[in-house]
């Protein structure tokens, strides 16, 4: 008896584990795997040029595009994820080449490493009102040369490493912050995301146009040398300039500094050769040394009382 009772709970646990484990299936042209009740995409037949992934598979949540489950699918134009997907994970679309816009439903929080690595015909990326994205990977967008213009939700905290790298058609962009993390903490000057090791080097000679929606200061350096940028928008909730901040941007012509910034650093503008004008708030208390050393173009200037130092 006491056998036949170990024989039943070893088999018991067996199929409980069978069960648990991933089982990997097929829907229509998309390869998948349910684990824990949820679905990822795995993988996908790499001749086909149109995908509609389902919300749902056999009743199971689509919750997630998995690494390199599109990959290096070449003949993709289009492609429509669901609203229950939470992730894009890495190298999902690497190498899509005929991918020509994306878009990104509001319920993905994290797009991983390379998920559209080398997408060289991806000329829209659009994320959903409303998003929830919190993290870009490195080297997400690199290599997607047709891109002109992308918009990172306010939602995000970290964009990585080289995450827009040779993306040399880029126009404008927008950011809710500068550098690698929102908290401001590490990688602070605007070349991070091109894959710059310092400053900003590395920024596509296309961009003209960048617009900041969120962060507490411009960190010193920050668009240190960006001689192509002919607009830049400062938000209101930054609260101080750093030194070099701006230091470089040959083709800047003018810049609004928001009420609420109460600094600004040695050397913030120096160098801008194109600003004709500048518009200072009284919030503002103190002015750096040089700080529009250079600005050539910059015919006159007025310097709030509030300013003492």
């Amino acid at each position: 008896m006491k056998k036949l009772l170990q024989v039943f709970l070893i088999l018991t646990l067996l199929t409980v584990t069978l069960a648990l484990t991933a089982t990997a299936a097929t829907y229509g042209d998309l390869t998948y795997k349910v684990s824990n009740d949820e679905v990822t995409i795995t993988d996908c037949n790499t001749s086909v040029t149109s995908v509609t992934i389902p919300s749902t598979i056999d009743g199971y949540p689509v919750t997630s595009i998995g690494s390199y489950a599109f990959s290096i699918c070449t003949s993709l134009t289009s492609i429509t994820i669901p609203s229950s997907v939470a992730s894009i994970d890495d190298m999902a679309f690497g190498g899509c080449t005929s991918l020509t816009s994306i878009t990104i439903p509001s319920s993905v929080t994290s797009i991983g490493s390379e998920a559209f690595y080398n997408c060289s015909n991806l000329t829209a990326v659009t994320f959903e009102e409303g998003s929830k994205c919190t993290s870009i990977g490195d080297r997400a967008f690199r290599g997607c040369t047709s891109l002109t213009s992308i918009t990172i939700p306010s939602s995000v905290t970290s964009i990585g490493s080289e995450a827009f790298y040779w993306c040399d058609s880029l126009e404008e962009i927008t950011l809710p912050f500068v550098g690698n993390t929102k908290d401001g903490t590490s990688n602070t000057h605007f070349g991070y995301i091109f894959g710059a090791s310092s400053y900003s080097n590395h920024t596509p000679k296309s961009l003209k146009k960048v617009t900041i929606t969120g962060g507490t200061s411009i960190a010193s350096s920050a668009f240190y040398n960006c001689t192509n940028l002919t607009s830049i928008t400062i938000p209101s909730s930054v609260t101080s300039i750093g030194s070099s901040a701006f230091s470089g941007c040959s083709s800047l012509t003018s810049i609004t500094i928001p009420w609420g910034v109460t600094s600004i650093g040695s050397s913030a503008f120096s160098g801008c050769s194109s600003l004709t004008s500048i518009t200072i708030p009284s919030s503002v208390t103190s002015i750096g040394s040089e700080a529009f050393y250079d600005c050539t173009s910059l015919t006159s200037i007025t310097i709030p009382s509030s300013v003492t130092s």
